[in-house]
Parts: structure tokens; C-alpha cells; sequence
């Protein structure tokens, strides 16, 4: 028969449980052959366009979206979202487009190379 009697056994806390397994969880220096070098520099992507370079693009101004052709001012590289981004001159007037707003490089086409 069943005693109602608690017994008293080991408590184990749940982090400690797999801290001895934790050597089998980590990544070797030497995978398949590849060794990983720490000291690796980042690869930055290179620009799609470059400066100078003739660009279209269709801008939102104001309420109206404008088709233009623009000529690319500078470029810069946005870590958070993994994309170039672009500030555009208009080459008839001679002025930074929308402020110096920084346009993505997936809303822009190649015209001519500068």
C-alpha cells in the first residue's frame, strides 16, 4: 500500500541540470576541416552604384510621386538594415534631392555610369 508520507529526495535546479552537458553544446575551433579565424575582418558588401553614377528613381515629393533621373552624391552603408543607401543631386539645378534623405539602393536604376 501507498503511504501518504512525503519522501525526502535531492532537489535539482533546472539551470544546473545541463551545466555538465554544456561542452557538448559548444562550437569547436575546427568544423569539417575549417578552422575559424577570430581575428576575420566583417565582409562589407561593395555599392551597386557608384558616385556620379546616373540614376532613375521615382521619389515621393510633397503628395506627388516624380520620375527623375538623378546623379548619386554619396553612399553609405546602414548596418541595422544590411542595404546601401543613397543621397541623390538633381544635375539640372544642382541641388541635394528631398533634403539629403538617404534613398535605398532597391529604388534605384543604373542609367549611365559615372
Amino acid at each position: 500500500m501507498a503511504s501518504n508520507e512525503l519522501e525526502d529526495q535531492p532537489v535539482v535546479a533546472g539551470e544546473n541540470e545541463y551545466a555538465e552537458d554544456s561542452s557538448d553544446d559548444a562550437i569547436p575551433a575546427t568544423k569539417s576541416g575549417v578552422r575559424l579565424d577570430p581575428k576575420a575582418k566583417l565582409h562589407t558588401p561593395t555599392p551597386k552604384f557608384n558616385k556620379n553614377d546616373i540614376v532613375h528613381a521615382a521619389l515621393l515629393i510633397g503628395n506627388d510621386r516624380i520620375k527623375g533621373t538623378f546623379q548619386v552624391y554619396q553612399s553609405q552603408y546602414n548596418r541595422e538594415r544590411a542595404v546601401f543607401e543613397y543621397q541623390l543631386v538633381d544635375p539640372y539645378r544642382g541641388t541635394i534631392v528631398k533634403n539629403g534623405a538617404w534613398i535605398r539602393e532597391r529604388d534605384l536604376r543604373i542609367e549611365k555610369r559615372g
